[in-house]
């Protein structure tokens, strides 16, 4: 591993597991402003934020700890923000008898230490088929906009108060049918048997899924970004902390059974040694690890880190304002396909059959959207 890798992974670990023992040495000037633009290229600013505080004062800079101070303030703001709105909503919601759970985002951020240091995005909200259709036409009056529903998914988006939300009938990867259909069979047992949890949003309650449910949807969630779009180390520590929090309450044996339906078990092995041996994850407190998986975990950080957070710094796409529709998507082709060739080297047959199943939905999705535009 690189010199630089190496010591942005100790800054990870000691900002997860608040370690300082992890950080063996001080970095230099210029070391310092790389791992600052490295964490937040990963949008893990607030483990960075977590790792400094477990330094001595002298021992930073003051130019990296006034951007670290002020890297905590915008996350604490931001996600204030995030979290008075979900309460709205949800209150919106459970009102109107809208069965809704909260996924990722402010949910998973429960299991940091410091939730309001985790890097914010747009809110998921994950519910059965009838509570979904009647949400959004609730939710059309209220909304500040609304974006065009993915129907096949059951996929809806809009902005309220300046906040994003998604509604989900499903978490479809479109990956392959067996992981779709499992995880519809997963999902309709779970709303039918209530296997949720509740956890606290400023005095109001919030549903998330149940335990094993929800760590099934972390991770196929970004097994769904590492192979279609691109991934980055958030998504990874947001798993990781899941499964570190909740170890104690997992069904171990039925998540087996899970991961092995979906036909994911080679790619849970290969991220689980990643999060050990990068992350510092406890290995007694991650499923299914297997030493001698750190080629894998390397090729992973190698990927992370080429295509940052949910591929926003990649440099094989074209700039959406500025170029015309078909040569996006020509470029967007290509650079999954390039993904696929660096994927094979890890998960050879999974990554050539998710390609081919995903290959006609997305050509589809191309027609339809030019058909759509040409009549607006």
């Amino acid at each position: 591993m690189k010199s630089l890798d190496a010591l942005f992974f100790k800054f990870v670990r000691c900002g997860l597991w608040n370690k300082a023992s992890a950080i063996d040495s001080i970095p230099s000037e210029m070391e310092w402003k790389q791992l600052f633009v490295l964490f937040r290229q990963q949008a893990v600013s607030g483990i960075f934020v977590s790792a400094l505080e477990n330094l001595k004062k002298e021992d930073v800079p003051e130019a990296i700890r006034m951007k670290a101070a002020l890297s905590a303030v915008t996350l604490e703001k931001a996600n204030a923000k995030l979290n008075k709105a979900l309460a709205e909503v949800g209150k919106i919601f459970d009102e109107n008898g809208i069965l809704y759970t909260v996924v990722k985002g402010p949910s998973v951020a429960q299991c940091y230490d410091k939730p309001l240091w985790r890097a914010p995005g747009d809110i998921d909200l994950f519910m059965p088929h009838d509570s979904y259709e009647k949400a959004k036409q609730i939710i059309i009056p209220l909304a500040d906009s609304v974006m065009k529903e993915g129907v096949n998914v059951k996929h809806y988006a809009f902005f309220y108060k300046g906040v994003e939300f998604e509604l989900h009938g499903t978490m479809f990867t479109q990956l392959s049918n067996r992981i779709d259909s499992t995880l519809l069979s997963l999902q309709n047992k779970m709303f039918l048997e209530r296997s949720l949890r509740e956890w606290d949003n400023n005095g109001y309650r919030v549903l998330s899924p149940g335990i094993n449910e929800d760590a099934v949807i972390l991770f196929t969630h970004f097994v769904k970004h590492f192979f279609k779009k691109g991934l980055g180390l958030r998504q990874v520590c947001d798993w990781s902390q899941f499964l570190n929090r909740y170890y104690d309450k997992l069904d171990i044996d039925r998540l087996k059974v899970e991961i092995r339906e979906l036909g994911l078990m080679s790619e849970w092995v290969a991220f689980a040694s990643f999060a050990v041996d990068f992350l510092g994850h406890p290995s007694d407190k991650m499923p299914f690890y297997k030493g001698g998986k750190s080629n894998k975990a390397r090729r992973i950080w190698k990927y992370l880190k080429r295509v940052g957070n949910f591929g926003q710094i990649r440099q094989d796409l074209k700039p959406i304002n500025s170029t015309p529709y078909f040569v996006r998507k020509a470029s967007s082709f290509f650079a999954m396909l390039k993904d696929v060739v660096e994927h094979t080297l890890l998960f050879p047959l999974d990554s050539i059959s998710f390609f081919f199943y995903y290959l006609p939905h997305g050509f589809m999705y191309v027609v339809r959207e030019k058909i759509l535009r040409q009549k607006t």
